[in-house]
């Protein structure tokens, strides 16, 4: 009898740490399960190319974001780097006429309009990025690169 309670004892004693050990685990992998977060995607990636354009005149085109995520994303913003030819619609996100703002549900879409006008007579490419927090704990960027090709029309 006493070895059965000994065993059982010993059992339990070495089975808590166990149990305890599952358990943590149990946190870490609801932890990890912060897989489950927002997640940002623009159509027409990784590269949009607008073709060619006459300096002086624009191009605008309309992507769509869509959270692919399971959190909602928020705190959205976006900007261009490396280049003055592209820009949003009327001048800031997510261009005039678009729908995006600073939130974006589960499995919800909205749209930004981009616009190219090439200043000079060459090829030039930007980043275009969205900075969003993923609704768990960090800040996260989705980006596709837009290009396009300035040029002179023939009487020029």
């Amino acid at each position: 009898m006493i070895r059965t309670n000994v065993k059982s004892w010993m059992f339990s004693t070495l089975g808590l740490p166990l149990l305890f050990a599952c358990g943590i685990e149990g946190s870490r992998s609801g932890t990890l399960q912060s897989g489950a977060m927002a997640s940002l995607r623009i159509s027409d990636g990784p590269t949009y190319d607008f073709g060619s354009q006459l300096v002086g005149q624009s191009l605008e085109h309309q992507f769509t974001v869509t959270n692919r995520g399971t959190q909602v994303a928020n705190q959205i913003t976006s900007s261009f780097y490396l280049s003055q030819s592209f820009s949003y619609k009327g001048g800031t996100y997510p261009g005039a006429g678009a729908t995006c703002s600073t939130e974006l549900a589960i499995d919800q879409s909205c749209t930004i309009l981009i616009v190219f006008s090439p200043k000079s007579n060459q090829s030039v490419q930007a980043g275009l990025t969205i900075q969003y927090f993923d609704g768990v704990s960090h800040t996260q960027s989705s980006g596709n690169t837009v290009k396009g090709v300035g040029i002179y029309s023939v009487s020029d």
